[in-house]
């Protein structure tokens, strides 16, 4: 999903910032996107660690003075009963899932508040409403994105920054066919 929306901004003519674990992924987005590198970056970055998160967002707020839009959709996913998972599996879904929307919505949020506009899409999951056997941890951390996003939108409205939830259900995307 991120790969496509983030085709989608380079199309429509955005400067746009790539960020992924996986650094070769990253930049196979940014070749795709047909844009040279003034238009489309790749950066490596771990969004469950808030010092690697600042840097990525200070380095486009140096590249290109300002962050309009932040869509945060990276997520990970275990298909497994509860009572099969432990502690780390717990541990790793919240830090990507939960915490890895968290920090780049902290880290940008000040430029969008001087700015005074800004627009946040962050990636649930229908599966954080209802809940779903099998993903007790991933529903739990889509419904904490859900409560997230709604009472962040509350406090930051008054900044011109709009944030929304996206709940999309299964997508044929390679977490999904894990």
């Amino acid at each position: 999903m991120g790969r496509s929306i983030s085709l989608l901004f380079a199309k429509e003519g955005a400067g746009v910032a790539v960020l992924d674990l996986n650094e070769a992924a990253a930049k196979m987005v940014a070749k795709e996107s047909g844009k040279d590198t003034s238009h489309v970056t790749a950066v490596r970055v771990d969004v469950s660690s808030s010092k690697e998160v600042n840097a990525a967002v200070q380095a486009i707020l140096a590249r290109w003075g300002r962050i309009d839009i932040l869509v945060n959709c990276a997520a990970i996913h275990r298909d497994e009963r509860f009572v099969d998972g432990d502690e780390e599996m717990w541990d790793l879904l919240m830090a990507v899932n939960l915490k890895g929307t968290f920090l780049p919505t902290k880290a940008v949020l000040p430029a969008m508040i001087e700015q005074r506009y800004g627009r946040i899409i962050n990636f649930a999951s229908a599966s954080g409403k209802v809940g779903s056997a099998r993903e007790v941890v991933y529903s739990a951390t889509k419904g904490g994105v859900i409560a997230f996003t709604k009472a962040l939108a509350r406090e930051v409205a008054r900044y011109g920054i709009n944030i929304n939830v996206i709940c999309p259900g299964p997508i044929e995307t390679p977490m999904l066919l894990e």
